[in-house]
């Protein structure tokens, strides 16, 4: 299409004409607004685009008053939609479709309605033409749950504007920024609207970065738990894979890399739906159900096969138990010894005299 657009920043159009064969538009035609032969400064503001599987649909002002000695002209030869400062030659015979150009005719240009004002612009499909639907993914397929409509973001600091919804909305230009607010430890956080199984996190980072950070997940937004630590950190967009279930996914710092704090342009958490069953209690070497976890089955784990699933003798500090399950822990490693019953999560097992004194643990319930 002729009269086409390149966006090299959020607030800048290039515009162009003579795209087809070197031809140049008719200048006397009447009633469509038209850069010819030159930079305008200003003319254009408020650039915004949308993209997804609706189509690809741009939003810009349009203020005619900057060019006011250019003649509008009423139509635009077809031609390829410009990559950003990219050259348009001038013997372009086909379209943005690939299909061949006739030449011998002058077409509307996607602009050809452009007026003064806020504008919107369809830039595909192209007229006369729909979407076809997506095809909806296999159950238990990750996607992105930060763009539910349930999801919402918090954050420990915000700059202005630059607040943590921003770094959800599914807009690669848009980001959230803590700024120079002192705080190593600043975070952002989304609540999913209801618990997933989390496969990993993606991190879209503006030149503000961790060096280091912790991806932590929540139950209740309340009590937190580390799904892992990144060190060495460099910025740009870095994944992480998390392990857990969970309805709260949160970025704590540790080290930024500049003064400016942290700052991301998104904030992806993938994951599903999965399944509600219980998958067995899960027991940690940490207080807060942190540190080395493992799942344990319905069955009999004496000492050997504490220290196989990595836990070790007298190391659990918490554990999660599923609704349904019993967990029997003994002080002792042939099931003997002071006994303790778990039927429900325990984040702290200190209070009980529990705290790594747990040498051996039965395990019951689930399903059949």
């Amino acid at each position: 299409m002729n009269e086409s657009s390149a966006v090299t920043s959020p607030q800048k159009f290039y515009w162009f004409n003579n795209l087809v064969q070197d031809t140049a538009l008719p200048t006397d035609a009447p009633n469509k607004t038209h850069v010819k032969d030159g930079n305008v400064e200003g003319a254009v503001s408020g650039v915004d685009y949308t993209a997804d599987a609706a189509g690809v649909r741009l939003d810009f002002t349009l203020d005619t008053s900057r060019f006011p000695a250019l003649t509008p002209v009423t139509e635009a030869r077809v031609g390829p939609v410009p990559r950003a400062n990219q050259s348009i030659p001038g013997d372009v015979t086909t379209d943005f479709f690939d299909r061949p150009v006739d030449t011998t005719h002058l077409l509307p240009g996607p602009f050809a309605g452009a007026h003064d004002g806020r504008n919107t612009v369809t830039l595909w499909p192209p007229a006369g033409r729909t979407v076809p639907p997506v095809p909806a993914p296999r159950p238990g397929t990750p996607r992105n749950l930060s763009l539910g409509a349930d999801a919402k973001a918090t954050a420990s600091h915000e700059d202005g504007d630059l607040s943590a919804g921003k770094a959800i909305d599914g807009r690669p230009a848009t980001r959230w920024s803590s700024d120079k607010s002192g705080d190593d430890t600043a975070w952002l956080a989304v609540d999913l609207g209801a618990p997933y199984d989390l496969s990993r996190v993606s991190l879209s980072w503006e030149a503000a970065y961790a060096d280091s950070y912790r991806v932590q997940v929540s139950d209740d937004g309340t009590t937190w738990r580390d799904a892992a630590t990144v060190t060495g950190g460099r910025g740009g967009t870095e994944t992480v894979a998390v392990r857990e279930r969970a309805r709260h996914v949160r970025m704590r710092g540790i080290t930024p890399h500049t003064p400016y704090g942290y700052s991301l342009y998104e904030f992806a958490v993938y994951g599903s739906a999965g399944t509600t069953a219980a998958k067995g209690p899960v027991l940690y070497t940490d207080g807060g159900y942190a540190g080395t976890s493992a799942v344990l089955a319905p069955g009999d784990h004496d000492l050997p096969a504490l220290r196989a699933a990595g836990l070790g003798n007298d190391s659990v500090s918490s554990l999660r138990v599923p609704a349904g399950w019993t967990v029997t822990a003994y002080a002792d490693a042939g099931f003997t010894g002071t006994r303790w019953v778990f039927t429900g999560d325990t984040p702290d097992l200190v209070a009980l005299g529990a705290n790594d004194r747990i040498s051996s643990v039965r395990v019951s319930g689930g399903a059949p």
